[in-house]
């Protein structure tokens, strides 16, 4: 990759952004790991539009229920938290559908969510009994335990993930979820998921109802390489 340009997944995302209806605008993905995050690639000025991303390339209700798991969930599941559960349902059937329109968008999410309390291994788990971690995670593996032998009990579901893979898996989309408007709900947005969130407080973003597309601004005039 050359100095000051972005990983060519993120080049990719962003044509298929543009395809869809969707903009781009002066920034350019840059780091690794927990330090990869969206920086402008020219001055940015207050109010600036850097991202226009259309509802139809978002993974909302309406992209989950035509998915076969998503469809079930949203039609049958009668347990708590519907609406993320049937998002991540549709995240692990489209990932796992090779050569799907969302390729782009997937190739720029990773795995797993690191330092999330359900990436913790066996030892650290037990270190956390008795904490408020270790309750959150107790809350968290009951829930994910139950939306995983539901699943399992479907026919004609194209994936299979382990309790401890789905429970990766819903860390991730919960993760990477905006929420748009009431009657829209939330949905996983590629390229605004992108943007650093301990520096997001360098741009504002909403959902604009009347055209349909989720947007991020700029909220402070920025220089060139800064996120």
């Amino acid at each position: 990759m050359l100095p000051g340009s972005s990983p060519p997944e993120f080049e990719r995302l962003a044509d298929w952004l543009r395809a869809k209806g969707g903009f781009v605008g002066s920034i350019r993905l840059e780091g690794e790991g927990p330090e990869r995050g969206i920086v402008a690639t020219a001055p940015v000025h207050h109010g600036e539009l850097l991202l226009q991303v259309p509802l139809a390339a978002c993974i909302g209700e309406e992209v989950a229920r035509r998915t076969r798991a998503g469809a079930a969930i949203y039609s049958s599941w009668r347990g708590p938290a519907r609406e993320p559960f049937g998002l991540t349902a549709a995240v692990a059937e489209l990932r796992s559908s090779g050569g799907s329109d969302w390729e782009p968008y997937f190739r720029t999410v990773p795995e797993r969510v690191e330092g999330h309390p359900t990436a913790l291994n066996e030892a650290e788990r037990a270190a956390c009994r008795g904490t408020a971690v270790g309750a959150l995670l107790g809350d968290l593996s009951e829930r994910h335990q139950a939306e995983w032998s539901w699943l399992s009990g479907l026919q004609d579901i194209p994936f299979a993930l382990s309790a401890r893979q789905w429970a990766e898996v819903r860390a991730l989309a919960t993760s990477r979820q905006y929420f748009l408007h009431p009657y829209e709900g939330t949905a996983l947005v590629p390229v605004a998921d992108l943007f650093n969130h301990a520096r997001l407080a360098d741009v504002d973003w909403q959902f604009n109802r009347d055209e349909a597309v989720f947007e991020v601004r700029a909220r402070r005039d920025r220089p060139a390489g800064v996120a």
